[in-house]
């Protein structure tokens, strides 16, 4: 079941935060210009040592002007693959932006309301972060989270928002799709297992966005994520 709201300042602030390209041109730059001095290291112990044990004087003419020139040439090189890098990025992420923006630009946020019969919490091993796999009522799963640690808090303690939940609410921004909030409003759910997230699952995109459906079958959870 679904209906909208009027957003909240805080998903506008959310969805104002995540339409905001974390990836400038400056960090392709600097991965490109350090595959440079690489490219550089790598063309020094190659040619130039046998070069200069071979007598040839870097510091005149043509040796000075060719290495200068070739440090040039290669700098622009790795420019270039970042400019295009970035570029392929840009092109990936602007239907995101857009949504996002349209997210904004409309001022709702859609509430869809689920009943909950089982949840497992998954636990990042690095910062601890916690989400939840939740079985709903109609046996589909649904990933939900993340919750940042408030302090050391135990496997049964309600999350921010009284989650997990029989039932609970789920503010998305309707055009991206983005989950905006969890809130449980039915009875507390205790979660019948508790596991710490793989780091190849975190690393890779094995992983489920929050709020996107799980399709590994319930009972191989943790064996799939774990």
């Amino acid at each position: 079941m679904t209906a909208t709201r009027p957003l909240t300042d805080q998903e506008r602030d959310l969805l104002a935060a995540r339409a905001v390209d974390p990836r400038s041109f400056a960090s392709f730059l600097a991965v490109a210009w350090g595959m440079g001095f690489g490219t550089l290291f790598a063309a020094f112990l190659v040619l130039a040592v046998p070069l200069v044990l071979a007598g040839v004087d870097f510091t005149r003419w043509p040796a000075k002007d060719l290495t200068i020139l070739g440090v040039v040439a290669v700098f622009a090189f790795w420019t270039a693959i970042a400019a295009r890098n970035h570029r392929r990025h840009r092109v990936r992420r602007a239907p995101l932006e857009a949504m996002l923006h349209a997210d904004l630009t409309g001022g709702v946020a859609e509430i869809e309301r689920h009943r909950a019969v089982e949840a497992i919490r998954a636990i990042a091993p690095e910062h601890g972060e916690r989400a939840y796999f939740v079985r709903l009522a109609d046996d589909r799963v649904l990933f939900v989270g993340y919750w940042h640690p408030a302090g050391d808090a135990p496997p049964g303690t309600l999350e921010a928002g009284n989650f997990p939940s029989t039932e609970f609410e789920l503010a998305r921004g309707p055009a991206s799709r983005l989950v905006l909030g969890a809130i449980g409003c039915g009875e507390p759910l205790a979660t019948s297992q508790s596991f710490e997230l793989g780091r190849d699952m975190l690393e890779g995109e094995g992983l489920p966005e929050a709020g996107g459906w799980v399709e590994t079958p319930w009972a191989a959870i943790q064996a799939t994520f774990g």
